[in-house]
This record gives structure tokens, sequence and C-alpha cells, in this order.
């Protein structure tokens, strides 16, 4: 791939970037040619190309975060619906209204399951499993005072 085409190519990925501007820059304020550049800086354009590709290769690397977060939020939503099931908060028929009303009364972020960002998913499945082994622990009590008496 030539210089040209290799710098026309990264352009084309930067949204915002001008490629007279980019130049301008890189040449010291001397020249918005990009042809006269590479004539008068080498080393300047292939700095500009170097840099450029590494804001490209950033770019692409912040937007694949956002779809291994969605990954990583959906296990987390089905770790908590998981253990609500286990208390005996369904979604029935397509109706969310239990669920929601539980996450919002013990969240504690007034938010409904789909709507918490990762964070606050990974403190409300903490605080699910201890109210679940909480739970238990009030069944087994109650099943050893029965069994006393």
């Amino acid at each position: 791939m030539s210089d040209f085409a290799r710098f026309y190519a990264l352009l084309k990925q930067m949204p915002h970037a001008d490629k007279e501007e980019l130049v301008f820059v890189y040449s010291d304020s001397k020249t918005t040619s990009l042809r006269e550049f590479l004539r008068m800086d080498a080393i300047g354009f292939s700095k500009m190309v170097s840099d450029m590709q590494h804001q490209v290769d950033e770019l692409k690397q912040n937007e694949e975060k956002p779809q291994e977060n969605e990954v990583v939020k959906r296990r987390f939503r089905s770790l908590i619906l998981r253990a609500m099931q286990d208390q005996g908060v369904t979604v029935k028929n397509g109706d969310w209204s239990d669920v929601n009303n539980f996450v919002e009364r013990y969240a504690g972020a007034g938010k409904r399951l789909s709507k918490m960002t990762l964070d606050e998913l990974k403190i409300f499945n903490s605080q699910v499993h201890k109210l679940l082994d909480w739970h238990k622990a009030q069944i087994e009590k109650r099943a050893r005072i029965a069994l006393m008496n």
C-alpha cells in the first residue's frame, strides 16, 4: 500500500479529521498539500501516519468495549434472575412487574434490571445472593425449631 493510500485509508476511519488540518499541523504550518509534505519531510509524514494509525486503533478498541460490557451485563442479569427465581420472584407470561418491583425495592438504585449499569449489576448481584443466603438460613432455622417442638 502506498503512503498516500495508507493515509487516506486511515483518514476515512477518523470521523472528525480534516486532511488539510492534519498536514498543516504535522508540517509545522508549512503546507496543506500532502504530496508537498511527503517531499519536504518524509519522517514527519511517517510520524503523522503512525499517529493516525494509533488513533484509529484506539477508536476500534473503544468501540469493542461496549459490546463486551453488554455480554457481561447479560451474564449478571441472568445470575440475578436465577437467584430471584429461587426466592419466588419470576417473570410470568411476559410480565416483568414482579421482577421490576423487587429490583426497585432491594437494589437501592430505583432502576429496572435492564437499565442498570455494569457496576450496579455487580453490586446488586451480591446483594441478591446475600438475601438468598439469609432467606435460606431463615428457612433452616424455622425447620430446626419445628423439629425441636
